[in-house]
């Protein structure tokens, strides 16, 4: 039964009231008390309430008064009615009032009358708009018929002309005897339209009565090739640079790609393809056309944050001297062409060419005159004041320098000699690393690692005291690529990146973050037994003798035969790696935007995971000191380190090494023996024997090409680590910058751009005993006094440090990093705390760093007393400000 509404409830209420007399009386009398009750004169009405009472009766009124004249103009207009019959004719009617003829309309009533009006006339409009719409299709489809009669009357009329000229011609074609005629009418049907026609042979029978078929023309693949070429070419790593940034992203086609930046500008670039692709036929246009969309041209936005020194001060030296006009050009690629035979030869750029190593650079002499100014990438001290106390702070600044034009040219000269080599060795890594993709084989693969920039972690919300103080955690990303061989394409990339809390990226942590990238090759590509990876060089990361250690021993752990490292040039180690970390960043920044905590590595992992196809895996701290506890205390030094640029090792405790990388069309892919490799064996049960010492005979000779043997610093009897660094100076007139560095590392750095003068830059081509070698690989080490020149972090030095107005003092410091790439090394320093200056005591708020040039000797290690004092056994001779 279906539920009353409450309507119904209530009529049904108000029936069985009216069918009682009583109780619908009783039921009226309490309406009646309730309305005079509740009812309002307008004498109990506030002032408000009567002004809103006055404006509702104005308007019931008005309402009432317009409704009225609308009535009696209705009766107006309407002609008065015949009369019933004739009887009334002389019969005085009454007056009519509008009362006694129209009679009252409730409101109700006049709305229903107005509704069904509307109502039909609706219903009428309805059934005419239909009746118009019918018309409408009928005639639409009367005209439809007719045209297409036309139409087809038209094409019966062409279809006839056409069968008049093809008849025309069939007879013309068949007629004719020679085939010279015969191929002329042929040509008539080479037209564009025909070509693409799709049954071009039916029109041929149709109109000539050829039923032989013409040969298909091959569909070419050189557009195809040549685009993937260009493409190719874009994305190498010596012609647009990756980015890492989190927001440097560009989107198309619902494609998220990283971008790139190019290096150099699209004519230069365009000049350098044509220069490798000589019978390549390409424009201008579908060059640029066909440069990838990710791939941008930098601006000030994007601009590079990672520059190489040497290239940035070059380039300022030789901007200035176009201003000047002392130069024609100032494109660096164009003034190293200049000076040699060919720009792909090592000699040449090695300046080892006997056609062109005295070859000068071109320049207009008359404006070889006057100051010059120019700006320069220096590394400067600075002093500043904190409690009472000084401090000093080593600080790359960019500064304006100037210098007479002559000697600002001689020393741009210079420059150009060291800039050469280190374009070549840049091109050449490049080279290598994209040999050995393209030619990666079944039982190899590649790995590209990188440490990204640290992440910072970070609360949805987050108090004052922990955005601004020092309580916000950072985990390190370490990013890698693994090439893979496949059927399909050259190469399979497959990304990772290994996070921890720790902030450490010294070797112990590398080899740590690698060990799962490691394992997972192992697991899935059981055929894989050669591993090539490729880094950058910094000097305390993965270009050091730890990693050097684990490389030839911890590597051969996980079951592999034999491995390369390969180092990109300084300050252009950008690869693709660099992406992976952007793009993590990226997203966990988006996480927490939508309000969700990322407060250490752990949850790091946990958020991100599943996100994209990067895996992920998180590294504990234990395991990284666990790796750093099993390194022995002392590794055998690599003498050259900076200069190595590929290391690689078939057996345990022993690898090999060379300037450059090399992975040739041999047997076995980096592992020959081009560029003269030598040999660094790691014995840690004799170290002496590791570095090569072959005994007391053989440091005499090396002393004599160092000039040390008549020099009253140095006996063979005297201990190693009191042999004074400053006797380099007097090694045939060398600069103490160049000589000092060469001693510690083999050869000067090519980092930061720093090159001895002009005058002495013939005699040290001759004289570069101390680690040079112009032959096809870096020195070996054959010294174990060259091997105590090599400093490393926790060595006592005593060096000189310039004060105020010029002034040189002398300090006791203990060396907290090895000499890195730009020639310093950070230290800290001692203060004198005895009469006879030999206890020291260690001030672990005076950390600065310290030029190799300002290196006096090696300290013998002193003895610990406690309390941050020790004590040397012989007076040191410091001068304290």
């Amino acid at each position: 039964m279906a539920r009353l509404t409450a309507a119904e409830k209530q009529r049904r209420y108000r029936e069985r009231l009216k069918r009682n007399p009583e109780k619908y009386e009783e039921a009226k009398r309490k309406h009646r008390e309730h309305y005079h009750k509740v009812k309002r004169l307008a004498k109990d009405l506030t002032p408000k309430e009567k002004k809103q009472a006055n404006v509702i009766w104005k308007l019931r009124q008005r309402e009432y008064r317009r409704k009225r004249k609308n009535l009696q103009s209705l009766l107006d207009a309407t002609p008065p009615s015949s009369p019933v019959c004739e009887l009334n004719v002389y019969n005085e009617s009454p007056p009519v009032s509008l009362a006694s003829i129209v009679p009252q309309v409730c409101g109700r009533k006049k709305v229903r009358k107005d509704r069904s009006k509307v109502y039909r006339e609706n219903k009428k409009l309805l059934e005419e708009n239909k009746k118009l719409k019918k018309n409408c299709e009928k005639y639409k489809k009367r005209l439809n018929r007719i045209k297409v009669k036309e139409r087809e009357s038209k094409d019966q009329k062409d279809k006839q002309k056409y069968k008049l000229l093809t008849n025309a011609i069939k007879e013309r074609y068949q007629r004719i005897k020679s085939h010279k005629e015969k191929g002329l009418f042929k040509s008539l049907f080479k037209s564009a339209d025909i070509e693409k026609c799709r049954n071009k042979t039916q029109l041929l029978r149709e109109t000539l009565g050829i039923d032989r078929q013409y040969a298909k023309t091959k569909t070419t693949l050189r557009p195809i090739l040549l685009q993937k070429k260009i493409h190719q070419f874009f994305l190498r790593d010596d012609v647009s640079r990756a980015t890492a940034g989190k927001k440097e992203t560009v989107t198309r086609n619902r494609e998220k790609v990283q971008k790139r930046y190019l290096l150099d500008t699209m004519r230069k670039l365009y000049r350098d393809f044509k220069e490798e692709n000589p019978g390549t036929t390409c424009s201008y246009y579908y060059f640029t056309k066909n440069r990838p969309f990710y791939v941008k041209s930098a601006s000030v936005d994007a601009r590079e944050t990672c520059l190489c020194k040497t290239h940035a001060n070059i380039t300022y030296k030789a901007q200035a001297l176009k201003k000047q006009g002392v130069l024609k050009v100032n494109d660096l690629n164009v003034i190293i062409k200049s000076t040699v035979c060919s720009d792909q030869s090592k000699d040449c750029m090695y300046n080892n060419c006997d056609t062109c190593k005295d070859k000068k650079i071109e320049y207009v002499k008359e404006k070889l005159a006057g100051v010059i100014k120019y700006s320069e990438w220096i590394r400067k001290e600075q002093k500043y004041e904190k409690d009472g106390k000084f401090f000093k702070s080593t600080k790359n600044v960019k500064e304006d320098q100037c210098a007479d034009a002559a000697r600002l040219f001689q020393t741009f000269e210079n420059d150009i000699i060291f800039f050469k080599k280190h374009v070549y060795n840049i091109k050449i890594q490049f080279h290598n690393f994209r040999k050995c993709l393209n030619d990666l084989q079944v039982n190899e693969c590649a790995i590209v690692v990188d440490f990204s920039e640290n992440y910072n972690c970070k609360y949805y919300e987050e108090v004052q005291s922990h955005h601004f103080g020092g309580s916000r955690n950072q985990v390190s990303l370490h990013t890698v690529v693994v090439y893979t061989y496949d059927t399909k394409k050259k190469y399979l990339a497959n990304s990772f990146c290994t996070i921890s809390s720790s902030n450490c990226h010294q070797p112990a942590a590398i080899w740590t973050h690698l060990h799962p990238i490691l394992q997972w090759v192992r697991n899935k590509h059981e055929a894989v037994d050669t591993v090539h990876f490729f880094s950058d060089g910094p000097s305390t990361q993965y270009r050091q003798k730890q990693n050097f250690y684990l490389l030839c021993t911890k590597y051969f752990d996980y079951g592999f035969a034999a491995t390369t490292w390969s180092f990109f040039e300084a300050g252009h180690g950008k690869g693709p790696a660099d992406g992976i970390g952007g793009f993590l960043k990226r997203t966990a920044d988006k996480i927490v935007a939508a309000g969700t905590d990322i407060p250490n590595a752990q949850e790091f992992i946990n958020k991100l995971k599943g996100t994209s196809k990067i895996n992920l895996f998180l590294i504990e701290d234990d395991a990284i000191k666990q790796t750093h506890d099993e390194l022995p205390k002392s590794i055998p030094r690599l003498i050259g380190t900076l200069q190595v640029h590929q290391i690689f090792t078939e057996e345990r405790n022993s690898l090999k090494y060379r300037w450059l990388s090399c992975f040739c069309s041999s047997s076995k892919r980096g592992f020959c023996n081009c560029l003269n490799p030598k040999t660094y064996r790691v014995n840690i049960e004799s170290v002496s024997s590791a570095i090569g010492v072959t005994g007391e005979a053989e440091n005499v000779e090396i002393l004599k090409e160092m000039n040390l043997e008549s020099s009253s610093h140095y006996s063979p009897d005297k201990s190693d680590d009191d042999v004074p660094l400053a006797v380099l100076k007097d090694i045939q007139n060398i600069p103490p910058h160049p000589s000092i560095y060469r001693a510690v590392y083999g050869y000067s750095s090519d980092s930061d751009g720093e090159q001895p003068e002009q005058e002495n830059l013939k005699e040290n081509s001759k004289n570069r005993s101390l680690g040079e070698d112009n032959s096809d690989g870096p020195p070996a080490t054959t010294s174990n006094h060259e091997a105590t020149l090599l400093l490393s972090a926790g060595d006592f030095l005593h060096v000189f440090v310039s004060g105020m107005k010029k002034k040189m003092y002398s300090y006791v410091c203990k060396a907290l990093t090895p000499i890195e790439e730009d020639g310093e090394l950070k230290v800290m320093f001692l203060r004198v705390v005895s009469e006879d200056a030999k206890t020291f005591r260690i001030d672990t708020n005076d950390v600065s760093y310290v030029g190799y040039e300002d290196i006096i000797r090696i300290l013998p290690t002193p003895a610990f007393l406690g309390k941050g004092q020790y004590e040397f056994e012989t007076p040191i001779d410091v001068f304290e400000m």
